[in-house]
């Protein structure tokens, strides 16, 4: 209410003295009881304010009835898992809760399982830009062999890892499920670097053809093997 009306209400004494009001008789007349009694405005008045608070009041309960099913409506470009959402209805209804107590609580769980998400996202990237470093740092395949460690490292995923192998070790996603992310962690880089490294020995042979331990022999005492 403006400072006018309140002063206006009270009858303040800083009303102005040729106001209509202060001018009427302090005794009503005969005739001013009758127009009072004739005069129905103030009563209209009350039914509209009663009708506006019933109004109300009709509002409120309805924000406090149990909906026969509740709607919930993600925000645009976020998924969510409608089984869950269901089974929570189920629970909602049957704790009595309203169809604003249950978007609350709703919502409060989406914001919190993205925030949620997302710390793990960066804790996750943040370790496998460790394992990075820890790989460039290694002593026996980093530092300034790092880059020539590495390419004779993917040679070796090349010959022996197979798809399945490479999804395992690539990045997760939508469409790679089943990555792990470990194509940058140091153990997985140093195995195929020395997988890479004996290839390129000319002693590793593959396969069937590699030499047993007579054949290493008839090499050292061909005199002894005469055929």
């Amino acid at each position: 209410m403006s400072e006018e009306d309140l002063l206006t209400e009270t009858g303040d004494d800083n009303v102005s003295p040729s106001s209509p009001d202060l001018l009427k008789p302090d005794k009503a007349t005969p005739d001013d009881v009758r127009a009072s009694e004739l005069d129905t405005s103030g009563t209209d008045g009350d039914k509209e304010a009663s009708s506006d608070l019933l109004s109300g009041d009709e509002g409120t309960e309805s924000k406090n009835v149990v909906p026969d099913a509740y709607v919930f409506e993600p925000p645009e470009g976020v998924s969510v898992d409608q089984v869950q959402i269901d089974k929570f209805g189920d629970f909602a209804k049957e704790m009595g809760l309203t169809q604003d107590q249950y978007s609350k609580i709703v919502n409060y769980e989406l914001n919190r399982s993205q925030e949620f998400s997302e710390a793990a996202v960066a804790e996750w990237k943040a370790r496998t830009e460790g394992w990075a470093k820890e790989s460039i740092s290694d002593r026996e395949f980093g530092g300034s062999a790092y880059e020539e460690s590495m390419a004779v490292a993917r040679t070796a995923l090349k010959k022996f890892g197979d798809e399945s192998l490479v999804q395992l070790l690539s990045d997760p996603s939508p469409e790679n499920p089943m990555g792990l992310g470990l194509r940058r962690h140091p153990g997985v880089f140093r195995a195929f670097a020395r997988i890479g490294k004996a290839m390129g020995n000319p002693s590793f042979v593959e396969g069937s053809n590699a030499p047993t331990e007579q054949d290493k022999l008839e090499r050292l005492y061909p005199s002894m093997y005469k055929k």
